[in-house]
């Protein structure tokens, strides 16, 4: 045991992992010194769905032989989320494997055993099993369970005494499982779940069924009688809710303010009155984040001034339409709404404000980066704000429509972990580091939409006066910074990159200056092995500070490398002349030669792609000729 009194420090990581779609979730930390992710929330986890929890303890404490030493404990956790509100939060379903069946005789014991994940792909369970006798434990090897896995305790190991055969007495069955997943961001992770212990009667009374007729059990000698299905505890219970009048559900199944399924937010707002646009915004907010979660409801005294002129407010940030026509969609529903003429203003104000602000293009040129992200975080969803605080989101959603238009829809971005102690990685940034499939780039489609791209971006970089002005208009008056995503979705390559050119030409530049330009590309070189060292000492002894710009960038050049290919240098003038101006060819030679090293690093890429796709191929064709050979020899 250690003392309270020699503990120096405590640790405590939680991580959380999605198991229905096979991907990290979230990951918190607790340690002293730190100043963020101190709390485990656990709020936002989808319904309805399996979640494994690992939590990572570390005590630090002083050693008997006057050092310090760290104690490591872990604990797992497998749990699925309740699918509605009207489940209770009290049960917690973290029941993994279910019992079948159970035929016992003198010699053996045999129990069937079915797991939740059956028709999971990449998820697999195991299972341990125990069986624990007055003459020893009977182990019979893992199994891993497709959709049924049948357990047998062989007791002749343990009861043969004098060539005779002896009741063993076996009082408990455990049950171990184990889930193996392959999770996207961190490969193949191992989690216990909850365990089964019981005697063979209280397995036999977990069975979805009812005994012969006359309900007798003998644990000793338990028969293998015909079963019928009956409704389980659960199942009954759902049914009554089910048919309960959706009107007296709360009433019957909640308890009063204290009910766990409904969620208040309370804002501040006079009534016959009005609040400011700025904290309509944070309100307008949390409605879009409780949208997510389910159906919300807003309510003020009577329903008709304050209710409805948020929800005209809410239909002009999200749809983006005018206040005239979010008005006469909420006076349709509920007529003689919004009452005072101060609340029609307030609806008018947002949309000026949302017309003038929140636009996708600037309206006026020479707008700095830092405060297009000042203003771009005002209007999107808070759950955005951090993945778009360094790269616009225009510029992430222009670059990532256009990569899926080259490599047919074939991208994904893993996301950082925020390793302790690490620096943050310009390239990957908040965006995460792009994985492509590079076998769909040489297809017919996919050379075709590289060719189209690279003559397009030549055709601007040669003829920058030629521009597209629908795209601009467009931007400028439609699209805005929350509806940007769908108005992109029917684009093409043309008018996507031709928006990109508007965007970055519109950005005041230069950044910074030439020479610290030219050191930045210098410092950070194009191999992703070096990220986690960045900057490196040449840029810590010049003063080099990780600044906004450069996170859009290197994000931009790698995009660019990956949409041009071998013509990667007909990005050098184009990229020279968004961050700097026209007219430098210093800067110009720097980012060819940054570009060059970046068409090396994915001529590396789609050779090791290369040698995994050949390599599965072999592995295949050599299990069916096996199989091919195994047939002939049973015919």
């Amino acid at each position: 045991m250690i003392s309270a009194a020699n503990v120096t420090r405590f640790e405590m990581d939680v991580t959380i992992f999605d198991l229905d779609r096979l991907r990290e979730y979230r990951k918190t930390e607790l340690s002293v010194g730190r100043h963020e992710d101190q709390l485990f929330s656990f709020d936002g986890l989808l319904p309805n769905t399996w979640f494994a929890m690992r939590i990572e303890y570390r005590l630090f404490y002083h050693s008997s032989d006057g050092g310090y030493s760290d104690f490591p404990t872990k604990q797992e956790l497998i749990v699925r989320t309740k699918n509605d509100s009207l489940t209770s939060p009290f049960l917690i379903d973290d029941k993994i494997i279910s019992i079948e069946e159970v035929v016992t005789d003198e010699k053996s014991v045999n129990i069937t055993v079915s797991t939740v994940f059956a028709s999971k792909q990449r998820l697999s369970t195991l299972i341990v099993p125990e069986l624990r006798c007055e003459k020893g434990t009977v182990k019979p090897p893992a199994q891993r369970v497709l959709d049924f896995a049948k357990i047998h305790f062989d007791l002749r190991k343990i009861i043969r005494n004098n060539n005779r055969y002896e009741n063993p007495h076996c009082s408990t069955i455990c049950v171990f499982p184990f889930v193996r997943a392959e999770v996207l961001e961190t490969g193949q992770q191992t989690f216990r779940g909850r365990e089964w212990c019981g005697s063979l009667q209280e397995a036999l009374e977990l069975l979805p069924s009812e005994t012969a007729p006359d309900g007798g059990i003998d644990p000793e000698n338990p028969s293998n009688a015909a079963i019928s299905t009956k409704p389980t505890y659960s199942a009954l219970r759902s049914n009554i809710i089910r048919f309960t009048p959706e009107s007296m559900q709360c009433k019957l199944y909640c308890r009063g303010t204290a009910c766990k399924y409904f969620y208040y937010y309370n804002f501040a707002m006079p009534d016959f009155g009005i609040s400011n646009v700025h904290s309509l915004l944070n309100t307008i907010k949390v409605m879009s984040f409780a949208s997510q979660q389910g159906k919300i409801a807003i309510h003020c005294h009577a329903g008709l001034g304050r209710t409805c002129t948020l929800i005209a407010c809410y239909l002009v940030w999200s749809r983006c339409i005018s206040a005239d026509a979010a008005i006469k969609i909420v006076r349709s529903k509920r007529p003689k709404s919004i009452q005072s003429p101060r609340q029609i203003l307030l609806v008018e104000q947002l949309a000026a404000l949302m017309e003038k602000q929140a636009v996708a293009l600037p309206l006026e040129e020479g707008l700095s980066l830092s405060s297009y992200l000042v203003l771009q975080n005002d209007f999107i969803p808070s759950e955005e704000t951090r993945r778009f605080s360094h790269i616009p989101k225009l510029v992430f959603h222009v670059c990532d429509r256009l990569l899926n238009l080259v490599f047919e829809g074939q991208v994904k971005y893993i996301t950082p972990r925020g390793v302790k102690g690490t620096k943050h990685n310009v390239r990957e940034c908040t965006i995460g580091k792009i994985a492509v499939e590079w076998k769909t780039a040489f297809s017919s489609k996919g050379r075709a939409q590289t060719r189209y791209v690279v003559n397009i971006l030549a055709r601007i970089s040669t003829f920058p006066f030629e521009q597209d002005e629908s795209v601009k208009e467009q931007f400028q008056t439609e699209a805005t910074v929350v509806n940007i995503t769908k108005i992109l979705e029917g684009m093409d390559a043309s008018r996507l990159v031709h928006l990109l050119n508007y965007y970055m030409q519109s950005i005041k530049k230069p950044y910074c200056e030439k020479k610290q330009l030219i050191s930045v590309f210098e410092n950070f070189s194009a191999e992703e092995q070096n990220s986690e060292s960045e900057p490196k000492k040449e840029e810590q002894d010049s003063g080099l500070k990780l600044q906004t710009w450069q996170c859009l960038v290197f994000y931009l050049l790698n995009v660019l490398s990956y949409l041009t290919g071998e013509n990667y240098e007909v990005c050098s003038t184009l990229v020279a002349g968004w961050i700097f101006g026209p007219h430098c060819p210093e800067l110009k030679a720097t980012v060819h030669n940054y570009m060059r090293d970046l068409f090396a690093r994915n001529l590396r890429e789609q050779e090791q792609q290369s040698r995994i796709r050949n390599a599965f191929i072999a592995e295949q064709n050599e299990k069916r000729a096996r199989d091919q050979v195994l047939n002939k020899e049973a015919i």
